[in-house]
């Protein structure tokens, strides 16, 4: 038997004596003391019963073994989809699973649609122990199990929000308005740089500007701070409104809190004034939105969630793509890891600067210095461009969402042969204009660099093996969604997702002692997950997320362990390596 991380029971004739539903069962107690037992290995036990769910959970309640289960599916459903959906909430793989039921047709079933699964007849259970697959290791504290149950009770939570509405009302999302944006200036002016997404008006002044505005009667300001149930958002919003002639000069807010309608909920608060948009943004202002689900509090009112304790070791994670991520980063326990982010920027022409292209990743070694300064030249890039943390520091785990290479159009230089990357699905060659771009200066790039279309299939293979040579550590990859969504300026989208993410798949099969996936076609399963383009999602997908890295960060898997060993090990043959060149040398130093 393989080694087993989870064992499924059914209930009927498996777990107790008698069926549930035609009268009254009798539990059997050496299958009690076997669970508990098992747990204290550190392997799970969770349920697959054809029952009422409450009836039974009384029954297992009574005798004390309830809490021991994780993930129970108890229902009249079929069992091979139910016993899918119980592996894949526990982030687990089907060959390290063990699946006891007394009905052989069941059985089959089960081995059916979860390929790889492993089951046993009821009558085969006093043999269970003494399989050398359920071995485990001790875990008399029950750590393992305390883990699973903190995902359980977020799983009940989320699963109970009927849509994101129902989500964000139980939230508890609370704002504070922060008068005095002097004392928070910094902070302001760091939100009015950078910003893109939910700057509405996009006009960038510094920090003197802020002082300004504060100093000007003519304006009233106000810096946004949030709070919700899960966290502290701090000051992430700012608005400048012209008094005079109720029109919004500023009003703009961190990616942070992109979906969670903190910005029709202030501009309703502020009666509805004119507001210019300069596009693109994520969010469409709507007077006539209904939001209840936000409260205005003062600070001494705020019940700030207590800070957890961050002082153990963490795991260190780099988490890399587009800045719609932020979204999920509240929801990941800070306690237990530590997150840095390679999100794109906006630079001083209000552009943002796409870092995470695989395009500048490589760029960033390969480049000459010479050629370097051209490409931060750009209107699109500026000086940070390769500054990233990717090179900085060890992490433990990379997480990667692959979509700006979906996305965006390449551009090789006619003389020097480089390609840089920029926009999305449009050729800007071909444009009068641009954002960053002035008529001259666009049309310059134009006789500079040539249009070659967005990344091949094959140089997307060859860049993600480039990425996996580079970082030496195990890689989450996160992908695409393939739903249908009509979006007139992503002609194709959809399409080009299916594409890409073929070849991802086929890439992690191929490299999956380093790479796994988080697979985003399982959580937006339907246009409506998403808000104004394919790769941007409604907010209780982005706690979904959240909700899988963390399993895949906590589960026990041969990704670290193998791949750990093989950095181990390869940095002990370079060290032996460089000890016998050293003595090699001297060795010919005494011959001469």
């Amino acid at each position: 038997m393989n080694q087993v991380k989870l064992v499924i029971w059914d209930l009927d004739e498996t777990f107790w004596k008698g069926t549930l539903s035609e009268g009254a069962v009798q539990i059997i107690p050496e299958n009690v003391k076997l669970v508990k037992t098992l747990v204290q290995r550190g392997i799970m036990c969770s349920i697959s019963s054809k029952n009422d769910f409450e009836p039974a959970k009384k029954e297992l309640e009574r005798v004390g073994i309830w809490e021991y289960f994780i993930f129970p599916v108890i229902n009249w459903n079929p069992k091979g989809e139910n016993i899918r959906n119980i592996i894949s909430r526990c982030q687990l793989r089907p060959v390290n699973v063990l699946f006891i039921d007394d009905n052989t047709s069941n059985r089959k079933e089960v081995e059916f649609y979860n390929p790889g699964l492993m089951t046993m007849d009821a009558h085969d259970i006093p043999k269970l122990l003494g399989d050398e697959g359920l071995k485990g290791k001790d875990d008399n504290k029950l750590s393992r199990l305390k883990q699973y149950k903190i995902l359980e009770q977020k799983e009940i939570f989320k699963t109970s929000c009927s849509d994101n509405t129902d989500f964000l009302v139980k939230s508890n999302i609370r704002i504070e308005y922060v008068p005095d944006i002097k004392a928070n200036s910094t902070r302001i002016a760091e939100l009015i740089a950078r910003s893109n997404q939910l700057n509405f008006t996009k006009i960038r002044i510094d920090e003197s500007g802020v002082f300004a505005l504060a100093e000007n009667p003519n304006y009233e300001c106000a810096a946004i701070h949030v709070v919700d149930n899960f966290g502290d958002y701090g000051i992430c919003g700012f608005y400048a409104l012209d008094k005079k002639h109720k029109q919004l000069e500023h009003f703009l807010f961190s990616c942070r809190i992109l979906n969670l309608g903190v910005e029709n909920f202030i501009y309703q608060q502020l009666g509805c004034p004119t507001l210019e948009i300069v596009p693109q943004v994520s969010e469409t202002i709507d007077p006539s939105r209904k939001i209840d689900w936000i409260k205005v509090v003062a600070a001494d009112e705020l019940d700030k969630p207590k800070e957890k304790n961050v002082s153990g070791k963490r795991k260190r994670v780099l988490l890399m793509g587009g800045c719609d991520l932020d979204q999920l980063i509240q929801y990941i326990d800070a306690s237990k890891y530590d997150v840095t982010t390679d999100f794109n920027y906006v630079n001083k022409l209000g552009v943002p600067v796409h870092r995470d292209s695989l395009c500048y990743i490589k760029a960033s070694e390969s480049l000459s210095e010479e050629d370097k300064k051209i490409v931060l030249s750009l209107p699109f890039n500026d000086e940070n461009l390769f500054d990233y943390n990717l090179n900085k520091g060890r992490f433990d785990v990379l997480i990667y969402s692959v979509l700006v290479n979906y996305t965006q159009v390449l551009y090789r230089h006619r003389k020097k042969g480089f390609v840089v990357s920029y926009g999305g699905y449009k050729d800007i060659t071909k444009k009068e204009i641009e954002r960053g771009f002035t008529k001259e200066s666009l049309a310059q790039f134009a006789q500079e660099y040539e249009c070659i279309g967005q990344m091949t299939p094959d140089d997307f293979y060859r860049d993600l093996s480039a990425l996996v040579k580079k970082v030496k550590m195990p890689i989450i990859f996160v992908n695409g969604a393939e739903v249908d969504f009509d979006n007139p300026e992503e002609i194709g989208a959809t399409e080009r997702h299916k594409q890409m993410n073929a070849v991802l798949d086929r890439f992690i099969k191929e490299h999956s002692n380093q790479c796994r996936l988080l697979d985003i076609r399982r959580l937006v399963s339907q246009t409506d997950d998403c808000t104004n383009c394919i790769r941007h999602y409604k907010r209780i997908i982005y706690v979904h997320i959240a909700e899988d890295i963390m399993r895949m960060l906590s589960s026990e898997n041969r990704l670290s362990c193998y791949h750990q060993l093989k950095i181990k090990s390869r940095y002990c043959c370079e060290r032996i390596a460089f000890k016998m060149n050293k003595i090699i040398r001297k060795c010919k130093k005494m011959l001469k």
